[in-house]
């Protein structure tokens, strides 16, 4: 598929095993895909997501992917991002998020391998004792 997925963790549930949404680039010549997912986790849900992209070596390809993400009053989101694309290819993400009163995001986003890897965050901590993390490694 080239589409994301949507995800939607209802509030109070505490998903016990990581969720993994996985970008795997299969071509074998120069193309673009696009991919955009979106998570919401409710109101005092726990949910970590590991979101993985992968793809060829030698080929010159782009991947252009984005994630919106939703974390409800009180909830926790961990997020774990990798990119270990071709050497090759172009990887742009974005990556939007929405944090609510009490809630919790710690983010983690590690890049190798692309010719040229960026990531673009947007962070919203919309009420008192909304709290970010964010971490990184090249």
């Amino acid at each position: 598929a080239t589409d994301g997925v949507v995800v939607i963790v209802p509030a109070g549930v505490t998903v016990s095993k990581p969720i993994e949404i996985i970008h795997v680039s299969t071509t074998a010549e120069a193309t673009a895909s696009y991919a955009r997912s979106a998570v919401q986790i409710g109101a005092g849900a726990t949910a970590t997501l590991v979101v993985t992209r992968t793809g060829p070596l030698g080929i010159g390809y782009q991947a252009n992917t984005v994630l919106g993400l939703s974390v409800g009053e009180g909830g926790r989101a961990t997020v774990v991002d990798i990119a270990a694309d071709g050497d090759r290819s172009q990887h742009l993400a974005t990556f939007s998020a929405r944090i609510a009163a009490g809630a919790t995001l710690d983010h983690l986003a590690v890049r190798a391998g692309a010719g040229l890897s960026r990531l673009q965050g947007f962070v919203s901590l919309e009420g008192e004792g909304a709290k970010l993390t964010a971490s990184g490694a090249n």
